[in-house]
């Protein structure tokens, strides 16, 4: 953890002010092992293998969220071919929302990147934003999927990691981007979107990219395929994964001062076509072997329509994901 960090955070127990209260072990201006604490509520927060643990006395169902991601973490690879094209077509959604981020940037000197739901920290490694300083500070419910995190690799870009409950607000408003890809639906909407728009500061932008309620077929697919694709957790009032309607989430980020500035729908076909992937896995039948070799053919085509499918806005509604862009007034 940077040491500057503690100027922008909160309490997320009472909203009090941060200090650092002890630095046992540093590197430059790196906290690998020491407290922060509130001036208000005096709750200590540790600092160990330089990841701050904000989580305060987690309730049950945070705890077994937490420990279903710790697990998730382990969990063994998908097959081959799955996971070959999920890397292909996560790549390229990294670079196409990176490009549209990065129109409503401009060229910034410095800029505080605030990640929802950060998991195994793929932002850190596959967003290009060109500015010169960047400050990213992911934050997770798993310490194992941070831990990973904490190994990538970035273009300079100075990383914090956090643990915390991502329906609390931990920062002040002094974000410049919020971002959080396939997390927010795991939220309660409500809370984490509020919390999202107290950490921004005035004109900051939010980008959300979630699965699509509304795209029957995807929400089809998720009740069949129940793997690493799916997961019963505990989400709100909720014990089941759900995915987001644009427009409800529309409606509510509005009501919290964020300003819709573009949306789009995302893997009109990608999607579908990596859980076909990892159905047909790595049998040796003829029908399986046969299956691959078509999805490999496909791999091309796909990319293509998902491209044109991009940029006509009657195809929103019909994608398997969304992005949406706010900016706060």
């Amino acid at each position: 953890m940077q040491i500057g960090l503690v100027d922008i955070l909160r309490c997320p127990e009472c909203g009090g002010e941060l200090f650092l209260k002890h630095v046992r072990r540093k590197i430059d201006d790196d906290v690998v092992r020491g407290c922060i604490q509130c001036s208000e509520c005096d709750k200590p927060f540790e600092i160990k293998k330089g990841i701050v643990d904000m989580l305060y006395a987690p309730d049950s169902a945070l705890s077994y969220e937490m420990k279903y991601w710790d697990n998730i973490a382990t969990w063994p690879k998908e097959p081959a071919l799955a996971q070959n094209l999920r890397e292909s077509f996560l790549l390229r959604t990294y670079d196409c929302l990176g490009k549209i981020l990065q129109s409503y940037l401009h060229k910034k000197d410095s800029l505080l990147l605030f990640e929802l739901g950060c998991g195994t920290g793929d932002t850190i490694e596959l967003m290009p934003l060109n500015a010169k300083e960047v400050t990213y500070v992911g934050i997770d419910l798993s310490i194992a999927r941070l831990l990973i995190a904490s190994q990538r690799k970035s273009t300079g870009w100075k990383i914090n990691l956090i643990r915390g409950d991502g329906n609390k607000c931990l920062f002040r408003d002094k974000v410049d981007v919020a971002v959080s890809f396939a997390a927010l639906h795991h939220l309660n909407l409500e809370k984490a979107l509020r919390a999202i728009s107290a950490s921004l500061k005035k004109d900051g932008l939010y980008m959300l990219f979630e699965p699509n309620r509304l795209n029957f077929l995807a929400s089809l697919g998720h009740n069949f395929v129940k793997n690493c694709f799916y997961t019963e957790i505990y989400s709100g009032a909720l014990n089941k994964e759900r995915a987001l309607n644009p427009f409800e989430v529309k409606l509510l980020a509005q009501s919290f001062g964020l300003t819709l500035k573009e949306r789009k729908g995302m893997s009109g076909l990608s999607w579908p076509y990596v859980i076909s992937a990892a159905i047909a896995g790595n049998s040796a039948t003829v029908l399986a072997i046969r299956v691959r070799e078509m999805l490999r053919a496909l791999e091309k085509p796909v990319t293509i329509v998902d491209d044109f499918l991009r940029e006509v806005p009657l195809t929103f509604a019909l994608s398997s994901s969304f992005l949406q862009i706010y900016e706060k007034r």
